[in-house]
């Protein structure tokens, strides 16, 4: 299935209701489901199908999994069912089965885990056999994934003397492990981190009403929109400055591309003036998520712009970096990839008819894309349905805020 999408008539205007966060709605499932008879209340739960997913397989655990391209889902329920009664084989996609889990399997063998992969070495699928682990301290490396160390950290409790997990070398994506110890705190666990070491303490999750806060993430895509859209109206409802989610950044990120955020009681009003840097440079390390958006944002409006602390990309649901590479030249955009830094450089900008973009199973690849139609007037998405692994209403909410869209074939 292909889609079209036509930019408004005018300027974009909405109030749109973002979905909940899929980051924090997955780690507070994982912490729901160690917790034992009594179970936390948690309402807003995104509705993602990354989370439901996550949540059909912790209703319902089989003995055989499939994570389907969810990697979150395998990383945490690897730890998960680690640390827990039962015998399950962990699988995926085939991209899934690409994605490196080595050193978070290697972390939890330490600590006691009977886990052989039944694939090639390092990968998934996983045969696991949950036990009660032990151990004190673990290693695992911090420029890989942080969602190895949230898997860590959330089953840390269940162990005896809890675990203080060493982080190697240099730590990418901190806001994500920063966001995974405040959830714990909000359910009585206590831990501190001091430079590259996180002591959790041992203790017992406790079953309290929680909500989960809007998405940031999701919020990126109408900051794109905003900057190319200058005098749009656009209201993000219930998003909120305090957050625990590091991607609130792209608030900040985006004022070199004029657009400023209001904060009210009841949400966040993005405005832009049109006017913006012509070179810019961010470091990203800790914030992976945003680099589709940025990267497309400087392309549409013809900006310089060099993005540091990509080297976690070509381990998401696609290689992002390379597929960026191979859609933005469609539109004339120069990008080059070295080592750990992705540049855009002004292109020509003359597209030969409507532009067709690729998404290659990548929610976030899609859904940064389609903005463009406000620079070319529309372009064409393929496989318009990988948004509903995180933003399962996005296509609904642009035509809310006046774009045109039409499915094709």
């Amino acid at each position: 299935m292909r889609m079209l999408i036509k930019k408004p008539s005018g300027p974009v205007t909405g109030v749109i209701d973002l979905p909940a966060s899929k980051s924090i709605s997955n780690r507070a499932l994982i912490i729901q489901a160690l917790c034992g008879k009594e179970k936390p209340v948690i309402r807003n739960l995104s509705d993602a199908e990354d989370t439901r997913l996550l949540m059909r397989i912790l209703e319902n655990p089989t003995y055989e999994i499939d994570c389907m391209n969810a990697g979150t889902v395998m990383r945490f329920l690897c730890a998960y069912f680690a640390a827990t009664p039962g015998e399950h084989i962990l699988t995926g996609s085939p991209r899934m089965q690409e994605r490196p889990v080595e050193d978070l399997v290697n972390a939890l063998r330490l600590l006691g885990a009977e886990i052989t992969y039944t694939g090639k070495w390092g990968f998934p699928p996983l045969h696991i056999k949950g036990k009660e682990l032990s151990g004190k301290h673990v290693s695992i490396k911090g420029n890989l994934s942080s969602q190895f160390v949230s898997a860590l950290l959330l089953i840390a409790p269940l162990l005896k003397d809890g675990v203080t997990v060493h982080l190697a070398g240099a730590v990418v994506s901190m806001p994500y492990i920063a966001l995974t110890l405040a959830l714990m705190k909000r359910f009585g666990i206590n831990s501190y981190w001091r430079e590259n070491a996180i002591k959790v303490f041992p203790g017992v999750y406790n079953p309290i009403e929680f909500s989960v806060e809007k998405d940031w993430s999701s919020a990126s895509f109408w900051y794109e929109i905003a900057a190319f859209s200058p005098g749009s109206q656009l209201f993000l409802k219930d998003l909120r400055k305090e957050s625990l989610q590091g991607d609130r950044y792209i608030s900040f990120h985006m004022e070199s591309f004029g657009v400023k955020t209001n904060y009210s009681p009841e949400g966040a009003a993005l405005t832009s003036s049109g006017k913006y840097q012509k070179i810019t440079d961010c470091i990203l390390k800790n914030m992976p998520d945003l680099v589709p958006v940025l990267a497309t944002t400087a392309a549409g409006l013809n900006s310089s712009m060099a993005i540091r602390g990509i080297q976690t990309l070509v381990h998401k649901e696609s290689n992002r970096t390379e597929a960026l590479k191979q859609e933005l030249v469609k539109a004339g955009v120069e990008v080059a990839l070295q080592d750990d830094v992705l540049r855009i450089l002004p292109g020509t900008f003359s597209p030969n008819g409507v532009l067709e973009f690729n998404t290659y199973d990548d929610h976030r690849i899609a859904m940064a894309l389609a903005p463009l139609s406000l620079i070319y007037g529309e372009v064409i998405v393929n496989d318009p349905a990988v948004v509903i692994k995180s933003y399962p209403s996005f296509w609904k909410d642009l035509e809310i805020a006046g774009f045109g869209v039409q499915q094709l074939n």
